[in-house]
């Protein structure tokens, strides 16, 4: 409990930040709605002959359409919230909180003292995932849930089930990033490595996302747009999702927690 309350007391100040950004951004392109459509049903075709990757095409053309308000808003939202929004912020965040718990502490000198106390290494990393996690995925399913809430101020709404569909896919992405993070964090001894070493393994794959014959190998192709684009309006049931896509990526993050587990275990913090 005292892991706990420790790990929440160092971050609770970072989350704070993140909701509060993710709801800004989220608030003014609520606002702006009306303003962005009128731009798109005026020059979609053109942003979309000039976007780098097939999914943004075929944004501008959802987003463009002129009798399909409500399959434009979805497809703003989407793009807004879930591609933008929680792929800048939440990634950024997942890096920040990973990079400032096990390596911070190493550097401290820190984790001597409490690997020497009676208390499993397993019950540290279970204790400090756990806030890491919270602290990541709430403020998401916060913000898009409110986008339901914050209906009269686009003037549209969307089903609250497929914006908790969204909050989940998008949830699981970045867990992704945060244990890989941590995974880093127990494998080198100092913030700066860390942060040198998932800086790189991000802008590469951002990198190689635009590149059209390596696209596919990207990670950024699970959290694109055309991931979010019937997630959204409610148009798929979350069974399907579950096993198309979902089952992966909790696959993936057990595994990555596993080897940081196993990691954590044998490794010298001192």
């Amino acid at each position: 409990m005292q892991i706990v309350k420790k790990t929440w007391k160092e971050m609770r100040a970072l989350t704070l930040l993140y909701l509060m950004l993710l709801s800004l951004l989220l608030f003014l392109a609520l606002i702006y709605w009306p303003e962005s459509r009128e731009i798109f049903v005026k020059k979609g075709k053109l942003y979309s002959a000039i976007a780098p990757t097939d999914s943004l095409k075929k944004f501008f053309w959802d987003v463009a359409a002129p009798y399909a308000e409500k399959a434009a808003y979805a497809a703003y939202v989407a793009i807004q919230h879930f591609y933008k929004g929680i792929n800048i912020v939440g990634i950024a965040t997942a890096v920040l909180l990973g990079t400032g718990t096990i390596a911070k502490e190493r550097e401290r000198g820190s984790f001597e003292f409490l690997t020497s106390r009676p208390i499993s290494r397993d019950k540290i990393l279970f204790s400090i995932t756990g806030v890491l996690t919270l602290c990541l995925i709430v403020p998401i399913f916060i913000t898009s849930m409110a986008i339901a809430w914050l209906a009269p101020i686009s003037g549209q709404s969307l089903p609250l089930h497929g914006l908790v569909h969204g909050a989940i896919h998008s949830s699981l992405f970045v867990e992704l990033i945060l244990l890989l993070t941590l995974f880093f964090s127990v494998l080198m001894k100092t913030q700066v490595q860390v942060a040198t070493s998932i800086g790189a393994f991000v802008i590469f794959q951002v990198g190689i996302f635009f590149i059209t014959g390596v696209r596919k190998v990207s990670l950024f192709k699970l959290t694109d747009y055309e991931a979010y684009q019937a997630m959204i309006p409610g148009n798929v049931e979350y069974s399907r999702l579950f096993w198309s896509t979902h089952i992966w990526l909790i696959l993936a993050n057990l595994a990555l927690f596993v080897a940081t587990l196993l990691l954590f275990r044998k490794r010298d913090l001192g």
